[in-house]
Parts: structure tokens; sequence; C-alpha cells
């Protein structure tokens, strides 16, 4: 099952280069290329925002919003040299949750390191990501956050509590791993580019197999300003996990947490009967200038089953 999702994901991640198209057919495709100078800045806004679905209502239950400025640092024929530097962390104070008020000190910890920490990369002329430049100062402060915030959410003292080695999960857990948390806002950036998108829609169904799920693929790309030289490239993609299927990970579930016995009464035989299919809602926008500059970018995924669900955004908006 989890083999399955995992399959998933991974395909909706290289859509892009699955919709790649010849670029000679230039009336009707738009090209994501870098056409860049150096000098240039731009400032950005990521906004990650979860929310909780319980049958009509949602409700957020985490809302942080970050800035950074990306630049180009140099131009030569090999690519570019990028800096993208973090400027600011916020917290949403009007989302009243549990999780979102777990400790502010946390949050004035993430600020404090995260702010003025600057990411080196390279791109290549056409704007695909090659190489991360900074990666060792990057991770070190990706893990002092992510220690200071296992202390601080006493995360620790629960782990030890049923006999896991902190010790042993923090080092298990690499610098590189815990590094990607912070990259992940550029990758959307320049995720689309060194590519050719078809104009129009495109709708698809993927029958199941017995290696994944249906699906089903709906894909537009379009001029949004032309005046403007903007163009929007949605993707979205809704895969169904089969009843069967949930109650096969269910049951598993059960047995890993040592309550394998109650999977054999009657109740829990009972609420598996009544469980239905299971959705997974990936979708993902680019507003894209035709020089290469990324406008804003979303990537989403939302989780829907018996009514209820929830849903996680990543948003990355140029502000200037």
């Amino acid at each position: 099952m989890r083999q399955t999702i995992i399959l998933f994901i991974t395909l909706f991640l290289t859509l892009p280069t699955v919709a790649q198209e010849d670029a000679t057919a230039a009336d009707s495709t738009v090209d994501v290329l870098a056409y860049f100078n150096k000098g240039e800045t731009y400032n950005y806004s990521v906004s990650d925002v979860q929310w909780k679905i319980n049958g009509t209502d949602t409700v957020a239950v985490a809302s942080t919003i970050t800035k950074a400025t990306l630049s180009v640092v140099d131009s030569t024929k090999k690519g570019y040299l990028m800096e993208w530097r973090y400027t600011d962390f916020q917290v949403d104070d009007s989302v009243k949750s549990p999780r979102q008020q777990l400790s502010q000190e946390i949050f004035a910890k993430m600020k404090e390191r995260l702010v003025g920490q600057t990411i080196r990369f390279q791109i290549t002329p056409e704007g695909e990501i090659k190489k991360w430049e900074n990666m060792k100062e990057v991770g070190k402060m990706a893990r002092d956050i992510f220690q200071f915030t296992m202390e601080k959410t006493h995360l620790s003292d629960s782990l030890k509590s049923v006999g896991f080695d902190i010790s042993g999960l923090l080092r298990a857990v690499d610098n590189k791993s815990l590094a990607e948390t912070y990259t992940a806002p550029i990758e959307m950036l320049f995720g689309y580019h060194g590519k050719s998108y078809k104009l129009g829609d495109i709708t698809e169904h993927i029958p199941a197999s017995d290696d994944s799920p249906a699906a089903d693929l709906n894909m537009s790309v379009y001029w949004l300003e032309p005046e403007k030289g903007l163009f929007c490239i949605d993707v979205e993609r809704i895969v169904t996990i089969d009843k069967s299927d949930v109650k096969q990970f269910m049951g598993a579930l059960f047995s890993t947490l040592g309550k394998g016995e109650e999977c054999q009464s009657d109740k829990f035989k009972d609420m598996m009967g009544e469980l239905g299919d299971m959705k997974v809602i990936f979708f993902s926008r680019a507003e894209m200038f035709d020089d290469g500059w990324p406008s804003m970018v979303i990537d989403q995924t939302k989780e829907v089953f018996e009514g209820g669900g929830k849903v996680k955004q990543t948003r990355v908006c140029m502000t200037q």
C-alpha cells in the first residue's frame, strides 16, 4: 500500500517531464527557459498552510509565512549562480489550534536561525537546478532547528518512554534530508524549467493495475496575462485508493501497533465493512513569465476519507 502511494507521488512530481512537447511547435507551446541577467533580484513569500477537513468544515491548523530574496549572483555560458536568502519568518496568529500555539519559543528559535541563512545553487542556462553549493551549512542549520524542536515539544521524552533510542534517531536523520525542507521552495520555483508545454487541456483516466490505483489526470496550459508575458500550468491528479486496499492498510497498521487481536473482533470487522474508497488529490500550479521568472507556484495535497481529511499547501509567490 505504501509503495502504491509513493509510486503515484513520484509520477506526479515527474509529470512536467511526461508533458514535455516538441519546442518546434512554437505557436502551440510555451517554453520555460531562464533569460536572467546578473544582478536581478526578486522577493518571494513562502506560505505553508495545513487544514483539517471535517464534513463540510475546513479549519486551518497550522500556518507560517517565510520570506526570501532570490538573486542572480553571476551569469555565464554554463548557466547562472543563484542565491536564495531568507529574510523573515512569521506565524499566522489568526490560527488558534493547539498545534499553532504549541510554543512561541520554538518559532522564535526558528526565526533566529533561519533569517539571514543563504542557499547558493547553480542552474543550467535553461533554468534547471544542477548543483547546491553550501548544503553542509544549510544542513547544520536544519539540524539545530530539528533538535531544538524535539526538545521543546518533549517529543524526545515521549519516544524514550516507549523505548526509542533518541540519540540513535538523531544520528539516523541525516543533515541532507533535513536541509531538503528549506530547499523545497526553490525546487518548486525551478521545477518546470528547461521544458516546453503544449497549450490547451489534457484529460486522461488511468485504470487501476496490480501496482497502482486508478487515477484521473487534468492538465491545462494557458496564457494568463499575455500582455505581461504571463502563462499558467495547472496539473491535477486524482488518485482513488480502493476500499480493499484501505482495509488492508488499516489491518497492517493495527498489527504494527500490537493490536492484531482486535482485528479479529466483530466490531473491527463491522467498521472495516463500512469503509469506502480514499481519494488523494495532488494539485500544482505554476504561473511563469516568459523570461523564466516564476510569479507563483503552488504544491498541494488533499486527502479525503470517510467525510474527513486534510490539506497541505505550499505557495511561493513573487512579491516584487
